[in-house]
């Protein structure tokens, strides 16, 4: 008897699992039509259909989520200029569809609208700006004591965007993207972009060329060599791509645009003026040190010494500026080439460790 019922429960359990994937196959047949259907394969969720697609068990595939506004955002548009070609990517790499060999599931990109109907969906998210990109999978739909659903995300599976934000790359999406499912999807190539940078490279290499031929002279000269050089480890050593990415300022003017501090007092932190210039001082040190190999072409020897005595009269300026400048940054930075008033002097035997 109790064969009987474990067969007949198994058997319903079956059939139950049966539907079950009937209807996730089906689900996720429409949302794969939907993709092929609409502009970059990006679907357009309303309260109604997210709920269903998104909401609702069974769901055997992964959902990226946009929740933007639709107009008066400048901000909205061009993360969802970036968003679009990495959905476009996707669906050109058959991402919407499952990966049976490696048993990965299919990933669908959609945009969820701030409207009324929708507005009570993003604020049970809980997000901590108002432009997200979200990605979902069926573990993150939960439900609650009532057996309402709701979704459960950490850190990692989010991307938020605000005012401030200055990273807003396809490039770091299609990162996030692929990381979350497992893939390794290209970023699509756009044509025009593509062939616009061709014909520059194309202009660079014949303007080149041609500038070349023109100034072989001048191009080829060891001063010219040298100053271009100098001026690329300047500003190199600067900071630029650091400046660039957070629009460091020159220095802290008042509101008068007097400067009242120049070197950031903060260890991790700096101006554009400081970065250069500290960048300067180590160029110019540095060559100031590489010179002495040309002093041996000085023949006369009164020269020679008073030459000698100002480089390094020079360096020794430089170094006590930069130990200066390094002193403003960490109270604590302070080399010398003596030993500090409080260590013991003497045999090994007075030794305090710090041999050994």
């Amino acid at each position: 008897m109790s064969n009987f019922i474990i067969k007949n429960c198994l058997f319903i359990y079956s059939l139950i699992l049966q539907c079950s994937l009937i209807n996730a196959h089906q689900k996720g047949d429409e949302l794969r039509e939907l993709a092929l259907s609409s502009d970059y394969g990006l679907i357009v969720f309303n309260a109604e259909t997210y709920n269903k697609y998104v909401m609702t068990h069974p769901r055997p595939y992964d959902v990226v989520i946009l929740y933007t506004r639709k107009s008066n955002c400048k901000l909205c548009e061009k993360v969802y200029d970036e968003f679009i070609q990495v959905s476009d990517s996707f669906r050109d790499s058959n991402g919407f569809k499952p990966d049976m060999i490696s048993r990965k599931r299919a990933v669908f990109f959609g945009v969820l609208y701030y409207s009324e109907e929708t507005l009570p969906i993003i604020k049970s998210l809980k997000f901590p700006s108002r432009i997200n990109i979200l990605y979902t999978t069926p573990k993150n739909l939960q439900f609650n004591k009532l057996g309402e659903p709701y979704i459960e995300y950490d850190e990692d599976h989010i991307l938020s965007y605000n005012e401030r934000s200055n990273k807003i790359y396809a490039l770091k999406m299609m990162e996030f993207a692929n990381a979350k499912s497992q893939r390794k999807f290209p970023l699509k190539k756009n044509q025009i972009e593509f062939l616009f940078y061709f014909i520059f490279f194309v202009c660079l290499i014949f303007i080149g060329f041609s500038a070349y031929n023109n100034f072989k002279q001048f191009l080829l000269s060891p001063v010219v060599w040298i100053t271009g050089s100098m001026m690329i480890i300047v500003i190199c050593m600067g900071g630029i791509v650091y400046n660039i990415l957070r629009n460091t300022p020159f220095a802290k003017f008042d509101n008068n645009g007097n400067i009242v501090e120049f070197i950031h007092t903060g260890r991790k932190a700096q101006y554009a003026g400081e970065g250069i210039f500290m960048s300067c001082l180590f160029v110019i040190g540095g060559t100031l040190l590489y010179s002495f190999n040309w002093l041996n072409q000085v023949p006369n020897k009164t020269k020679h010494y008073f030459a000698s005595y100002i480089i390094l009269a020079s360096i020794i300026l430089i170094i006590k500026l930069m130990h200066r400048i390094y002193r403003i940054k960490s109270k604590w930075y302070g080399p010398s080439f003596f030993p500090p008033n409080h260590y013991v002097k003497g045999s090994l035997i007075n030794d305090q460790g710090n041999s050994f």
